[in-house]
């Protein structure tokens, strides 16, 4: 082992035992100084790690980028695709940092499938697919040190950020510290969006295109009788079934497999399917759906649909008026028919997926 090397080596302990003691130190110990603590901690990393080549932001955010991109630039109102990796300053690879949501248990450190099992963390369950930040402050899909350090960044960059302790927050809609260390990311920014409803509708006409000859949305007859377009919402029949429409309020016997626009199973109903895409979990219930009540979430007024056994999203239930007992269909649909715009419904593979839906309804009578 080289001087340097051992140099580097007693350099980190010397970090992290100031951060550690910044961290657990008294009561009495103000943040003002265990901020203190933690700059000079930072620094003596940044000199060490890069020769202090790194750019410093006025909030303490420090980025080193290994590639710079040509693409859109990144705005408080972009909505930008990411590959990212988190870690702390000594180099171990930090889990439930790649996904900030308190409504999730998060398992991943990385979204490289790669990576993920090399460092033996990775899960048929989970999904490694690019990561969505929306920008806007007010959604909270970030904290404040990950909106800094992707602002101005460009489509194409590849960079690391280094985020401190007091980054960590929400911003000014929540100023609650979410980190007790600094952590470091390594970004590759995929896409950059602009307009995200715009281009979420594309993305779902050219998986119809691909894959359905092209159909075109969901038509409903509205209030006055006219035929109106529910942009962002499709269904592909592959049984007619029998009998009349299903109607708000009738409930029905179903099985179900829910995936995204890529093929990613994330839920089923069906035991052997979740096998089959190894996301089985035996602490789930398989089997079919009984009694589910068929609800227009949009026109549901004080309906109480909570004896349904699962909560099926409102692009499944507004497809299910188009569908007959016994009936079988694909549906997908928008974000905005999914877990909607709001972070605190974000699931283990992200914010604001559109969805693919496969639903068997059985021929039993509707109630």
């Amino acid at each position: 082992m080289n001087i340097m090397r051992l140099k580097n080596r007693f350099v980190f302990a010397i970090i992290l035992s100031i951060l550690f003691w910044a961290a657990n130190s008294c009561a009495k110990q103000t943040t003002i100084d265990a901020d203190d603590n933690e700059k000079r901690a930072i620094e003596a990393f940044l000199k060490i790690e890069q020769n202090d080549t790194w750019d410093v932001k006025s909030d303490g955010v420090a980025i080193f980028m290994n590639q710079t991109g040509s693409g859109i630039t990144v705005t408080d109102e972009s909505y930008v695709f990411v590959n990212i990796t988190a870690s702390d300053i000594k180099g171990n690879y930090v889990k439930s940092s790649v996904i900030y949501s308190e409504s999730i248990e998060v398992g991943m450190s990385t979204n490289n499938v790669n990576l993920a099992k090399q460092m033996g963390e990775y899960s048929t369950a989970w999904y490694y697919g690019q990561r969505l930040f929306p920008m806007k402050e007010d959604l909270l899909a970030m904290t404040s040190g990950l909106r800094s350090a992707l602002e101005g960044r460009r489509e194409g960059d590849s960079f690391r950020a280094l985020l401190p302790t007091w980054t960590s927050n929400y911003g000014t809609y929540n100023s609650s510290r979410t980190a007790t260390y600094p952590i470091i990311y390594d970004i590759e920014i995929v896409k950059v969006i602009e307009d995200y409803e715009a281009y979420i509708l594309t993305v779902l006409q050219k998986y119809s295109d691909d894959n359905y000859g092209g159909i075109g949305p969901v038509k409903e007859t509205n209030e006055s009788g006219g035929i109106e377009t529910i942009d962002g919402l499709y269904m592909v029949t592959i049984e007619e079934g029998e009998g009349e429409l299903l109607t708000s309020g009738d409930r029905i016997n179903f099985n179900y497999t829910a995936s995204l626009l890529d093929g990613f199973v994330f839920e089923t109903s069906i035991e052997d399917v979740a096998r089959e895409h190894r996301i089985y979990n035996s602490n789930n219930t398989y089997g079919t759906i009984y009694e589910y009540q068929i609800v227009d979430l949009d026109n549901s007024g004080s309906a109480d649909v909570s004896g349904n056994a699962v909560d099926m999203p409102n692009g499944v239930n507004k497809a299910l008026f188009q569908m007959k007992a016994g009936g079988s269909a694909y549906i997908f649909f928008s974000h905005i028919f999914g877990y909607g715009s709001s972070v605190s419904n974000a699931k283990q593979f992200g914010w604001w997926q559109p969805l693919v839906y496969h639903i068997v309804i059985d021929a039993a009578e509707t109630q």
